[in-house]
């Protein structure tokens, strides 16, 4: 009978195990679907490579730390109990080697490859087990203090703290060490949108993510007879609720929308266990109007180029969920009780639940999460004092980007999509404040149209004026720089498709008097402006040669 249950969980373990390991793919493909098109292999091979490095990190060093286990053993000994503590361990390397990936959202597009492996080794080596070792085998004497002093031990069932908080909090120290991605934001502070480069692998990284973690929250019980429905019921709640704020909050923005269940599921670990459902699904609502209105904030008002979100997704929502577990998890709103919840300037809040019978000892919460956030912050300033090389980008260019772009914004700024003014009759080099991108694509498509009919009437005198503005060179470097394509005519292609064209030749580039008129210039033999396009000598970038043209023209 013992040997059976043994068997049962370690199969349950082992399938918790493999669902989180899944949960990697999705995290790689939401770092795709969200840099631009450059970086995409990038993000790609460094989620799988991290993976490998703290999985040798943990094997040999953190999981010892965190555990006291070594794995420096016989086999027969090893296989004790059916395997159950390698099954553990795999199950446990799953969330450690989550911070890596976490972080690597946050600074993506700007650090070295190599230094951010290292920097990988030493987090799930050392640091991230020292605090796991804390909060999930009282190493220090932590719980123990915390649950002499204040009644109950700080009690994270499936990781918002320990996990998502952490990881996020050390991101957004890295990504305050690294500073922005060239280009990001303009000389004047104007934010430079860079937008998703692919909404469907965004959307798969997010769908694999959720699913996944379902086994990340119910798995975390360990053990086959310490399966709860509740954990599950509560996860999907959670992730509803989270959905549904960011939808109304990021007023339809696939971005947003994507993110928003897993801010609730981030939110929801805490306290997965002992949350009445619809206390999760309170939970997975606040943590989706958080992500929208910290990631807006970051970005555009305090110009942090945290490029997936992730210290509003898991430093701000894991840190809410870990505050959420003292609050909704007690009786008073129908949970279980017997825990407390997160950092320091709740203890207050704390304190008065706890006159008024609310709060089952929220205050080592409070503690708990402020030990982490404290933890995870200082430790990323030492790396980076011992990893001078950990800015810059090998195989990655921290070059200035271009601003249009046909995907949904998910990068909005200050002012938001609803209250952009009308299109302006001049036309500049940068989004102007209040513009989103939307805006300033339909700024792009009627310059285009007035362009071209300076071309058909053969008006030079407006031609010049248009050539020379900042309009013109904008999107000259976008065509230059924006998109990634093998040749000069599907760079024209992707230019048509954004401004809503069905060819090439039609609209606004290709009259056949600018035709022919560009044909002569540049001595091509071809019978239309994409064969001119494909066939003829760039200057200064895809397309230079036009301007080149017109400025002989004129």
């Amino acid at each position: 009978m013992d040997n059976l249950i043994g068997a049962n969980d370690v199969l349950f373990v082992l399938l918790g195990a493999i669902m989180v390991l899944a949960m990697h793919a999705g995290f790689a493909f939401l770092e795709v679907g969200t840099v631009r098109h450059k970086n995409q292999v990038n993000a790609l091979v460094k989620i799988l490579v991290d993976f490998s490095v703290s999985t040798l990190a943990y094997f040999f060093i953190g999981y010892g730390i965190a555990y006291g286990v070594s794995f420096l053993s016989p086999a027969e000994t090893l296989s004790a109990k059916n395997g159950y503590e390698l099954v553990k361990f795999f199950f446990l390397l799953t969330f450690a080697a989550a911070i890596p990936a976490i972080i690597s959202g946050g600074i993506a597009e700007r650090a070295k490859f190599n230094s951010q492996l290292a920097a990988t080794f030493a987090l799930v080596g050392f640091v991230y087990p020292f605090f796991e070792g804390i909060a999930w085998n009282n190493h220090l004497g932590v719980q123990s203090f915390l649950e002499g002093n204040f009644g109950f031990k700080f009690h994270d069932f499936a990781g918002s703290v320990v996990v998502h908080a952490m990881g996020g909090w050390i991101a957004l120290a890295a990504v305050l060490l690294l500073g922005a991605r060239n280009g990001r934001y303009g000389k004047d502070g104007r934010l430079h949108a860079y937008p998703p480069s692919n909404i469907p692998f965004l959307a798969l990284g997010a769908w694999i993510l959720t699913v996944g973690w379902f086994g990340f929250n119910v798995m975390s019980a360990q053990t086959a007879n310490g399966i709860s429905g509740l954990v599950a019921i509560n996860s999907l709640m959670a992730l509803v609720g989270g959905t549904i704020a960011a939808l109304i909050v990021g007023k339809n923005d696939p971005g947003f929308i994507h993110n928003g269940p897993l801010a609730g599921l981030v939110a929801v670990c805490a306290g997965s266990d002992i949350f009445h459902p619809i206390g999760a699904l309170i939970t997975g609502l606040v943590a989706g109007v958080l992500f929208v209105w910290a990631f807006t904030l970051t970005q555009n008002r305090l110009k942090i180029d945290d490029v997936l979100g992730v210290w509003p997704l898991h430093g701000l929502c894991g840190a809410w969920g870990g505050i959420a577990a003292g609050i909704f998890g007690s009786t008073y709103f129908g949970g279980m009780g017997g825990m407390l919840g997160g950092l320091a300037a709740g203890l207050g809040i704390a304190y008065l639940f706890s006159h008024f019978g609310l709060g089952e000892g929220m205050a080592s919460m409070f503690s708990g999460l402020l030990i982490a956030l404290l933890v995870g912050f200082a430790i990323m300033f030492v790396i980076r004092r011992l990893l001078p090389s950990l800015s810059g980008a090998q195989g990655m260019q921290r070059t200035s980007e271009p601003l249009a772009k046909q995907e949904p914004a998910f990068q909005p700024v200050s002012n938001g999509f609803s209250s952009a003014p009308p299109v302006a009759e001049t036309f500049q080099s940068t989004i102007p404040p209040g513009f989103d991108e939307y805006s300033f694509l339909e700024n792009a498509k009627q310059f285009f149209v007035r362009l071209q009919k300076a071309w058909d009437q053969g008006d030079l005198v407006s031609l010049k004026e248009y050539t020379t503005s900042e309009m013109f060179i904008t999107i000259q470097q976008d065509l230059a720089g924006r998109f990634d394509a093998s040749n000069q005519t599907e760079v024209i292609s992707m230019q048509a498709s954004l401004l809503g064209i069905e060819t090439a030749d039609s609209h606004y580039y290709c009259s056949v008097q600018f035709t022919g008129m560009i044909r002569e210039q540049v001595s091509a033999p071809a019978s239309n402006f994409s064969e001119i396009w494909n066939l003829s000598k760039p200057v200064n970038g895809p397309g230079g040669w036009v301007l080149a043209g017109i400025q002989q023209l004129v």
